[in-house]
Formats: C-alpha cells, sequence, structure tokens
C-alpha cells in the first residue's frame, strides 16, 4: 500500500514535468547565461518626463535638466566630511591622516583639505593677468605708493611677486574668480567647528578621482570603511556625496533592497502557498510563471532599447503580487475543480489580457521611460500566463480521479448573474460612484510635483548630498541663467554685454551673487582691447617716476618686463584656459560652457546664480533682457503636471478600453458594467485614503493605480462568476464557489509582497507599494458587496 502510494507521488511529481516544459525551462536557462551579463541597466530620469515641443525654450530646458542629471555629464569632485568623539586638534590630525591614504590610492588625482595660499600662488594664467582684468594706467602711481607704505610697515608676504605686479592684478583676479566662501581652517585644514545646531565639527576635503581607473567609487569606499574601522575608538564616520557616488549608492542600495525584498517576499509568499495547497512540487512550479515574466520582460527591454532603466528594472519585485496570481488561479481549479478548470481559464486569460493591455497603452505616451515600462510590463504579464497555461496542461495530465462537479455554463450564469442584479441596486451603486468623483472635484488629491516625485534616489542619500553642499558652500545648480551662441567667441561678448545688469540686479537685492565664463575669460575682442591699452615702457617709466616712494623704474623693471611681454601672448582661448585655469575654475568650468556635440555649432552658456530672493523678478527681469531663466523646480514641476494629466486621461481610456473587452466578453452591457463597477470604486476611494495616508502623492500613485485597475478586474470578474444563488443550481452554485477560492489566496500573496515595499528607503518603490496594499483588499470587497457574494 505504502508501495502504491509512494509510486502515485512519484507519478504525480514527475508526471507533471512534460518534454514541452523541460524545453522551455532549458531555453530560458539558455538566454540568461547569453544575455544576463550584458543587461545595462541605467538612470536618466529625463527618460520619464513628456516630450513637450510647445516651445523651443522647453526642448532647451528638457536637454539642460538631462545634462545635469547624467552622472557622467562632468567630473565632480567627491565632497567628504570626518566627525569623531574627539578634540579639534585630533579631528585635524585625522583629516590629514585621511588625506594621506586617500593620496596613496591610485584612484585618486588630488586632495584637497585647506584653501590654497592665494597670496602666493604661481600659476600659468599670472602670465595674463593684464588681459584678464581691467588694468588701468594712471592707478600705478597711487598703488606704487601704497606698495611702498605696506613694505615699511612689513606687511608685504613676498617682495618679489610685489614689484612684478604692484597693482596686484593677479590677487583681484584670484578673489573675483574664487565663486564659493572660503572655508573656516583649524591647524592648515579645513574644519567647520561645532555649533548650536551642528552636533559635532567636521573635517572637509575634496577628492577629484582618476575616472579611467576601474571602479573608483568602489575604491574610495573600501578606503573609507578601512579608515573607520581603524579608528573605531574615536567613533569616526565618513561621509562622501557627489554625482557619481550618489549613483552608485543608489544602485547599490536599490538592489540590494530589491534582492532583499524579493528573496523575502518569495519565501513568504512560497510558505504561504504550501500552507494553503500542501504540494511542494505545484508551489514551486508556481514561481516559475514568475521567473520568467521577469526574465523575459527585461531581455524584451534589452533587446528593443538597448539597456534598461533603474525604474523599470525596480518593477520585477512588483511583478511578483502579480505574475503568481495566474498559476495560483488554475492550479486550485485544477487541483480542487478539474471541471471548472477551462472556465477559470478564461477567466484568468481575460484578466491577463486586459492587464497587459493596461501596461502596452503606456506606449501612446510616446515618452521613452514609460515606452520601457510598457514592454516590461507587458511581456512578462503575456508570458506570466503562457507559462501558467502550461503548466496547467502539465498538470492535467498529471491527475486523475478527482471529484467533479456540474460544468456552469456561461448562459446560465451571465442568466443567473443579471437575476442578482436589480436596476434598482445598480443606481444605487453608481450614485455612491458619482458621490466620490464630486467629493475628488472639490477636494482634489495633493500632488507631489518636484524632482523627488521621480528619483529611485533614497531620501537619505540626497539629504546627505544636501547637508554636504551647503557645508562646502558650494553653489546651486538648480536655477541660473543661459544664453546661447555660434561660437565661444559669441558667447563670451553676450555675457559680458549682461554684465552691467546683473549689477544691477544685486543693487536691488533680487541676486546675491553671480558666476559666467566671461569673468573668469575675456572674450577675445576685450583681450585685444586691454592688450592695446596697455601702455609702453616710455609711458610707464614717466608714470614710475611720478610717485613719491624709491620704487623706481630700476627696481620695478620686473613689473614692466610682464607688461611688455603681454603685449607679446597669444589671445586666451577657451581651450588654453581650461588647460591653465585655476583648480575651483576646472571644476565648475562645465558648468559655465556646454557644447552640442551633434550640431558641432551650438554653445551654451551658463550664468549661476546665488541668493535669489524672487523668482518672479527674475522671470521678468530674462524675458525683458531676452535671455532664457532656467527654474529647475518650476520646469520639473510643470513637466510633472504634464504627465500626471497625461496619465490621468490614460487611466480613463484604460477604463473605456477594458469595457469594450469585456463588452465583447460578457456579450452584455450590463455585465461588463457590473465589473467595472466595484473596481472604480475601489480605485477612487483608495486615492482618497491615500491622500490622507500619504500626504502628497506622485505619479507612481497614479502608475500603480493602473496595475490596480487590471487586478481589481480579475477579482471582480471571478466574484461575478461565483455569484449564482438560484436553488435549481446548487451543484452549480458549490462549483462556483470553488472558483472563488483562488481570489482570497492570491490577494493574500499580493498584499504580502507589496507590503514589503513600504520597508524601503526608494520613494518609487513606497508609492507603488502604499497604492497596491490599500487598494487590492478595497477592490476586492467592493467586489463582494457588489455582486453580495
Amino acid at each position: 500500500m505504502v508501495s502504491k502510494m509512494t509510486d502515485k507521488k512519484r507519478k504525480l511529481f514527475f508526471g507533471a514535468i512534460s518534454w514541452r516544459s523541460l524545453t522551455v525551462f532549458l531555453l530560458l536557462l539558455v538566454s540568461v547565461l547569453l544575455f544576463a551579463p550584458n543587461l545595462k541597466v541605467e538612470n536618466h530620469l529625463t527618460n520619464f518626463f513628456p516630450n513637450d515641443n510647445s516651445s523651443p525654450q522647453n526642448q532647451i530646458f528638457l536637454k539642460t535638466l538631462a545634462k545635469l542629471l547624467q552622472n557622467s555629464s562632468f567630473d565632480q569632485p567627491v565632497l567628504l566630511s570626518v566627525t569623531a568623539n574627539a578634540d579639534e586638534e585630533s579631528l585635524a590630525a585625522l583629516s590629514k591622516s585621511l588625506k594621506a591614504i586617500l593620496e596613496n590610492a591610485k584612484v585618486v588625482k588630488k586632495v584637497t583639505n585647506a584653501n590654497p595660499n592665494i597670496f602666493r600662488i604661481e600659476h600659468q594664467l599670472n602670465s595674463y593677468r593684464y588681459l584678464l582684468t581691467d588694468f588701468r594706467a594712471h592707478d600705478i602711481s597711487e598703488a606704487i605708493e601704497t606698495l611702498w607704505s605696506a613694505w615699511q610697515l612689513g606687511v608685504v608676504l613676498d617682495k618679489k611677486d610685489s614689484l612684478s605686479d604692484p597693482t596686484n592684478q593677479w590677487l583681484h583676479y584670484l578673489k573675483g574668480s574664487f565663486f564659493a566662501s572660503r572655508l573656516p581652517t583649524k591647524d592648515g585644514v579645513w574644519l567647520v567647528p561645532q555649533t548650536k545646531g551642528r552636533d559635532n565639527a567636521q573635517a572637509l576635503m575634496l577628492i577629484e578621482l582618476n575616472h579611467e581607473a576601474v571602479f573608483p567609487i568602489v575604491s574610495i569606499e573600501d578606503v573609507v570603511e578601512t579608515f573607520e574601522n581603524a579608528h573605531k575608538s574615536q567613533q569616526v564616520k565618513v561621509r562622501y556625496s557627489s554625482a557619481s557616488t550618489i549613483a552608485y549608492q543608489a544602485r547599490k542600495q536599490i538592489q540590494t533592497q530589491v534582492t532583499v525584498l524579493s528573496a523575502a517576499a518569495s519565501f513568504i509568499v512560497l510558505a504561504f502557498l504550501f500552507w494553503v495547497f500542501r504540494k511542494p512540487v505545484w508551489v514551486l512550479f508556481s514561481f516559475v510563471p514568475l521567473v520568467a515574466a521577469s526574465w523575459l520582460g527585461a531581455l524584451a527591454v534589452y533587446m528593443l532599447f538597448g539597456s534598461i532603466e533603474a525604474i523599470t528594472l525596480a518593477l520585477g519585485i512588483v511583478l511578483i503580487g502579480v505574475s503568481v496570481d495566474y498559476p495560483i488561479h488554475v492550479f486550485s481549479a485544477t487541483l480542487k475543480t478539474p471541471s471548472q478548470k477551462e472556465q477559470v481559464w478564461r477567466v484568468v486569460r481575460l484578466g491577463g489580457i486586459t492587464s497587459a493591455f493596461g501596461f502596452l497603452v503606456l506606449v501612446v505616451l510616446g515618452i521613452e521611460g514609460f515606452k520601457q515600462i510598457a514592454v516590461f510590463a507587458t511581456v512578462g504579464l503575456l508570458s506570466a500566463l503562457m507559462m501558467s497555461r502550461m503548466l496547467m496542461l502539465d498538470m492535467t495530465s498529471a491527475l486523475s480521479n478527482h471529484e467533479d462537479h456540474t460544468l456552469l455554463t456561461g448562459d446560465k450564469l451571465q442568466t443567473e448573474t443579471s437575476k442578482n442584479n436589480e436596476y434598482q441596486l445598480r443606481f444605487v451603486w453608481v450614485g455612491l460612484l458619482m458621490l466620490l468623483i464630486v467629493f475628488l472635484w472639490r477636494s482634489p488629491v495633493s500632488w507631489q510635483d518636484d524632482l523627488a516625485s521621480l528619483s529611485p534616489v533614497p531620501a537619505s542619500l540626497l539629504k546627505q548630498d544636501h547637508e554636504l553642499r551647503i557645508l562646502f558652500s558650494q553653489p546651486e545648480s538648480t536655477q541660473f541663467l543661459m544664453l546661447q551662441a555660434s561660437s565661444v567667441e559669441d558667447l563670451l561678448q553676450k555675457e559680458e554685454a549682461l554684465t552691467h545688469q546683473l549689477q544691477l540686479l544685486k543693487h536691488q537685492g533680487i541676486i546675491k551673487q553671480s558666476l559666467s565664463l566671461s569673468n573668469w575669460l575675456p572674450s577675445q575682442k576685450l583681450q585685444e582691447q586691454r592688450m592695446q591699452a596697455l601702455p609702453s615702457r616710455a609711458e610707464l617709466d614717466q608714470l614710475i617716476a611720478h610717485q613719491h616712494s624709491p620704487l623706481n623704474s630700476k627696481v620695478l623693471k620686473p613689473f614692466i618686463d610682464a607688461v611688455e611681454n603681454t603685449k607679446q601672448l597669444p589671445l586666451l582661448t577657451l581651450e588654453m584656459f581650461k588647460e591653465k585655469a585655476v583648480d575651483w575654475q576646472k571644476r565648475l568650468l562645465p558648468l559655465l560652457v556646454t557644447h552640442d556635440e551633434l550640431s558641432k555649432s551650438e554653445w551654451t552658456g551658463k550664468v549661476l546664480l546665488t541668493g535669489i530672493s524672487s523668482g518672479a523678478a527674475m522671470e521678468a527681469w530674462s524675458k525683458q533682457n531676452q535671455v532664457l531663466y532656467f527654474n529647475q523646480r518650476a520646469f520639473v514641476a510643470d513637466a510633472v503636471q504634464t504627465l500626471r494629466g497625461q496619465l490621468l486621461n490614460l487611466s480613463s481610456a484604460v477604463l473605456g478600453v477594458f469595457a469594450l473587452l469585456l463588452l465583447w466578453q460578457q456579450r452584455s452591457v450590463m455585465q461588463a458594467i457590473d465589473i467595472l463597477i466595484p473596481v472604480t470604486l475601489g480605485v477612487l476611494i483608495t486615492f482618497i485614503c491615500l491622500n490622507v495616508w500619504a500626504g502628497q502623492l506622485s505619479i507612481f500613485h497614479l502608475l500603480a493605480s493602473l496595475l490596480l485597475i487590471a487586478i481589481g478586474i480579475d477579482y471582480s470578474l471571478f466574484v461575478q462568476a461565483a455569484s449564482v444563488k438560484n436553488k435549481e443550481y446548487d451543484s452549480a452554485h458549490q462549483a462556483a464557489k470553488e472558483i472563488l477560492h483562488s481570489v482570497p489566496i492570491a490577494m493574500a500573496t499580493t498584499v504580502v509582497s507589496f507590503g514589503l515595499l513600504l520597508f524601503t528607503q526608494i520613494p518609487i518603490l513606497v508609492a507603488i507599494g502604499q497604492t497596491i496594499v490599500l487598494g487590492v483588499p478595497l477592490v476586492y470587497l467592493f467586489s463582494r458587496l457588489y455582486h453580495r457574494f
């Protein structure tokens, strides 16, 4: 007897694995081995912005935002801070120690942890000082007398440099070109002292990476970890941030959290299904559609687009709660009511096709990122559907001798369901639906329209970057003026023409500071004018003779030679300036000027601004002076609002298409309405509750509503199929109940898997998790209430 039972179980296990299934599994494995190593993950947020062609200005702003968000658009230095449970002298020593360690790392090009001595600096640009500044010959006599007075008082730091530059042109240039505030110093290093709002003093440093090295961020991370472990007794904590480090840390956190949550969700759902089905082989098989859906969706995106966005890949965990529903429904029907499996399959198939179509319509938005989501979800869901069907057929051939029930036909189902939904009750439900629509119209949902609503970067990383930028007095790159020109020379002349207007803005208190490329590099036209205005040797001798100090022409010969040598210099070009620029200029230069590589002629210059007191005043000023004013917050808000409107219209269109599909399948207008009403009610109440729970909603709450609609239609279809209450069909009624048996199981797995998203720090996944965890039970509840089953 035991032997027969063992043979039966063995047959049940191996009988479900057909050659067809083995072939499909083998092909999937081969595709993973071939393509998985080459799968390229990127993070371009502007791929999720509307393609706004309404004006050339918006197109320029979108390109500008894309360059600002591209991690490789320019090499930003890494901002680093060190805190410790130690006094300021010990903290300064730790800063020097860490600098020495970093300088020995091959991936590091340069480490700076103190202000340069601008009074004694020697630099290649020094020889151009009389072209870089507004040198006035008539001030020479007074400047020499001032120098002699300082000489007598003993405050001249370097007499040689002073004699070659008595008017301090190089010092004036350096002071004017240093845009950020100089950082406080202690014991020769940057050290921000402890204040009321800051718990610990912080030592600061800038790290320039050698980006030709392999994995520079990983190497920095290893150095920092080793340094912290070596000074555990002092509780040393090192924080660092830059565009490249944020990208790396965000990708690492996303991959780690998604991996952990996927594993946790899989384990919990696996355990739950085993508890329900008590058949390990079918529980394991229920995850085959999920794995196939995630991989084939990612592969399809890679084949069509060449890479996959991180946001799109994050939907892999989302598919756990959806793809696993299909095998649950068909396995439950095959194991409990084999005679009903085809009817259940028809319901599952309709729900799967509508779900896939719901995501496919995202293609009509014409937005690159949403096209990827559409392809990923559509291919994934259809793959899960086909894999579920294949496994169901295998299971059918492996199972036999199950209790059978009278097959409930579509005609009887439709007839009995129609009797249960009286027209009067329908009017009540429609009235409730209209009240909810009016309520949302009078009390609209509060939306989050900033860049953070689109960013997959955890809030903790953005907060850390913001705090470090404040410590370093780094200029924010979210608001600036933009000028376009056909050449660098044309651009510099346009920027020079704005100098007077920008000074007026400072006097009016609208801005505190501005910086453009022309502040560092004069146009060649202006350089030539300054060169022509330089006095001759004889004129310099005469001017020196008119002053009353012992500093005569012989003593000041280095100065006279420097002016004469300036006349022989070639005019400074942008390429020459890039080679000769001071360190802080090189760091900001990519922000100040960009070149369109495609057109080979379009140059864009930016005028960085700080302390803007009125965005409206800047907007009015920019229009008056025909200058583009880029306000990232306002631009992103407008783009997100446009996208939200498109998604709202798309959601309405999806409901309409679903209605047509249901009408075609059900062959009855009322049947289609009966399926959609509870789903629509559940979605609307979900948004009302989310507005209270989350405060502000993002477009990803709205995007998740498409998924909620698709899941809700599945539930409504099953509940409607089980809502037969005529005593004449008791046997059929019992079979209908068996059909509904899988829905609570599927709902539980969905809520569990999506509920884990609430524990991430990734705003996008949290938004999706909130929508599904709250919405799925509501949709199911309204489906049961509406059909009174």
